[in-house]
């Protein structure tokens, strides 16, 4: 959940009354339309000038963004010794370095004909050959054809100003739900979103005021204490240099054990319910002890492992560094209309207001003309793409999408492969061979596939 920092403060039970009028809330489901669907597209766009000129943080985004899209693809890579990784992560920086935006389709280009022909000081052709890289961008044409991957190419575009703020300046309440998604996906846009932030973050000025907040709920898995998932590099840069640029981080579980307390030793305020087992207390006391020496304050262990045992129900201890102790509360009163996680159907109903006004009002209908009343035309191809075309004014990302499915199909049926020109095509030009001399060798020139 990402929001604004200017939704004011309740004193009651009734959220709504206070904080309805004041804020616009909305709820985004990416890769579904139950919700207001995003589209991550934007984010292989070049970043700002001041992530470019960050060498840094330009590395840490180039990484996680290759690291996201080939756990999307179900490749576990290594980014010192995947082969997959670093030919992703040198595409991806050198086309950023030139200023240049990548579509899917520009990525799918660049892996079989990379800008560069040395990766290190060892030859491409060496270092991955083009046999093995027309397979890998085989696997991403598939991911772009496929018919789950289409309501990624749906929504708004994902950026974090727009999350926060409203183009009247209005503080925005974004919740974005990934329950629908499965766990490659899930890893893949909240890497995704979390590289977005720290990109918005850095376009920031400093400041010693809240600007914003970003809350995370069952944060499991993101952060874990041994393994370098795509979405832990970014998670840490905003726990270290979040606060200096206004940003609130807000990260909740239930599974302290399997948290990077090393990490979170960054976080200066926690929140603490009873623990169940010693093991989470000792991993609970060990972040909480490194939290306070990264302060400089001292730490008492025995006294705080006595304090969190005697906890009991709706009793929480608060741990700031920056007080001289510990403080056990407990709520004055709790709000909650125990109704669990919200289903597709609900979330359909909570955002079908939303949905109906941002749809453009249509002209009156014309009167019936012959052309109206046929039949949507539709596309099938060897059963593995089929699109129905109902509305004359379609969006030319669907379009692109659409041509990239048969041409995914069409590859895949005949088993076709693609082949650099010869040089000397520059200056005789390009012949044109048949069909079935394509068909034979199982290749051919851009020309000859198009043909």
């Amino acid at each position: 959940m990402l929001t604004g920092a200017d939704i004011p403060e309740t004193s009651g039970p009734n959220l709504d009354a206070g904080t309805g009028d004041a804020v616009d809330m909305v709820i985004y489901t990416p890769g579904s339309s139950a919700g207001l669907p995003l589209t991550v597209l934007r984010s292989f766009d070049a970043p700002p000038r001041a992530v470019l000129q960050d060498n840094e943080a330009l590395r840490e985004r180039v990484n996680s963004a290759a690291s996201g899209l080939l756990a999307l693809l179900g490749i576990d890579a290594d980014p010192l010794h995947s082969r997959e990784h670093i030919l992703l992560a040198n595409l991806l920086d050198s086309s950023w370095r030139d200023g240049r935006h990548l579509q899917m389709a520009d990525l799918i280009r660049g892996l079989q004909s990379p800008p560069f022909d040395k990766v290190g000081v060892i030859d491409l052709e060496t270092f991955f050959p083009e046999k093995d890289r027309f397979g890998l961008a085989m696997r991403v044409n598939n991911l772009l054809a496929s018919p789950g991957f289409a309501g990624w190419l749906e929504g708004e575009s994902l950026d974090v100003g727009r999350l926060l703020y409203t183009d009247q300046g209005k503080p925005r309440l974004s919740i974005i739900s990934i329950a629908h998604l499965s766990e490659a996906e899930r890893m893949f846009f909240v890497t995704i979103l979390l590289n977005e932030v720290v990109t918005w973050m850095r376009s920031q000025a400093g400041t010693s005021s809240l600007r914003a907040m970003l809350y995370m709920d069952e944060v499991f898995g993101y952060f874990p204490p041994t393994a370098n998932p795509p979405s832990k590099l970014p998670m840490l840069t905003l726990l270290k240099q979040a606060r200096a640029y206004g940003l609130g981080v807000v990260l909740a579980t239930q599974n302290p054990v399997d948290l990077d307390y090393k990490g979170l030793s960054n976080a200066g305020t926690w929140y603490l319910g009873r623990l169940q087992t010693e093991r989470d207390k000792a991993r609970v006391l060990e972040g909480l002890e490194g939290a306070s020496a990264a302060a400089g304050q001292r730490f008492d262990r025995a006294a705080m492992e006595e304090t969190l045992a005697g906890l009991g129900q709706r009793v929480f201890l608060m741990n700031n560094v920056h007080d001289d102790t510990p403080v056990v509360f407990q709520t004055r009163w709790t709000l909650s209309y125990l109704r669990g996680p919200l289903t597709r159907q609900q979330i359909q109903q909570l955002t079908a207001a939303r949905k109906s006004a941002a749809e453009p009002a249509g002209p009156l209908a014309p009167a019936a003309s012959p052309q109206a009343s046929l039949p949507a035309a539709g596309l099938s191809i060897a059963g593995k793409a089929s699109i129905k075309i109902t509305d004359p004014q379609l969006n030319p990302r669907f379009v692109l999408g659409m041509l990239e499915a048969i041409h995914a199909a069409m590859l895949d049926d005949t088993r076709l492969g693609y082949r650099n020109p010869p040089p000397s095509h520059e200056g005789t030009g390009q012949k044109l061979r048949l069909v079935s001399q394509t068909l034979g060798d199982r290749c051919g020139t851009c020309f000859d596939l198009a043909v």
